[in-house]
């Protein structure tokens, strides 16, 4: 678990610039700042074959992706994150998170994330091969070269939006 902790200025050229895990049982991150961190995939964190995932309470911000997931980039089996903060992050797809595979996220923040680079997709989350829901969240601001300036899903089984506010997305 990662708690009350603050995860900057850090940098991957592969996976993970801030955080990365891979194949743990139980991954737990809770009140921690993760900013100004940078790799190809997953600028501030980077989750992948994980069988549960948490993550609450964060503020994830200016944190930047060649590729994938500029705040996150998430293939993981039963993950759950609410109440997060996820603001000005950059990728080319995913500007805030790539989700790949099953996700709730509830009561969080997507402002101003972009995924401005040529071809760009999903300012605020590109999601793909997925199953999820996101319910009680605010994408206000997000940016994209191509579609999905708040939300972009791609060959996904199916994905619910409920009592969220998708505003001022490009």
């Amino acid at each position: 678990a990662v708690k009350n902790s603050t995860i900057e200025q850090n940098f991957a050229t592969e996976k993970g610039g801030g955080l990365y895990s891979y194949k743990t049982k139980s991954t737990t991150i809770k009140n921690n700042s993760i900013k100004d961190n940078s790799s190809a995939d997953g600028g501030g964190v980077y989750i992948n074959h994980g069988e549960k995932f948490e993550m609450g309470y964060n503020s994830i911000s200016s944190n930047n992706a060649i590729a994938n997931g500029g705040g996150l980039y998430m293939d993981s089996t039963s993950n759950v994150l609410f109440q997060n903060v996820v603001k000005s992050n950059s990728a080319k797809y995913g500007g805030g998170f790539f989700i790949k595979d099953q996700f709730k996220i509830e009561d969080s923040d997507f402002l101003f994330n972009t995924s401005t680079v040529l071809n760009g997709q999903g300012g605020g989350i590109y999601t793909t091969k997925s199953y999820g829901s996101l319910d009680r969240c605010v994408f206000d601001g997000n940016m994209t070269d191509l579609s999905g300036g708040g939300l972009f899903t791609f060959l996904c089984d199916s994905i619910f939006v409920w009592n969220s506010l998708f505003h001022n997305n490009d």
